[in-house]
């Protein structure tokens, strides 16, 4: 990680802010042993709410609102 911010568990996923670096999520199956999953770098993060199987990341720039119901990350909106 360069720079972490804010981080959400949901289930076996983790995702983390990891700030101009990006969005990272992580396969906890083993926890001590996190797998890298995804990683969205096009945007600075800086923290991350979920409800349901929604993600919303948040940037100094806005909003983006994924689809986390599959282990990929689907870009839903941008604001």
């Amino acid at each position: 990680m360069q720079n972490p911010y804010g981080l959400a568990v949901s289930g076996e996923r983790l995702f983390v802010c990891d700030g101009q670096a990006g969005l990272k999520s992580y396969y906890l199956k083993n926890p001590t042993t996190p797998a890298l999953i995804q990683h969205h770098h096009e945007f600075e993060c800086d923290d991350l709410i979920i409800l349901d199987n929604k993600l919303i990341a948040v940037s100094p720039n806005g909003f983006n609102q994924y689809d986390i119901t599959n282990y990929q990350l689907e870009l839903l909106s941008e604001i």
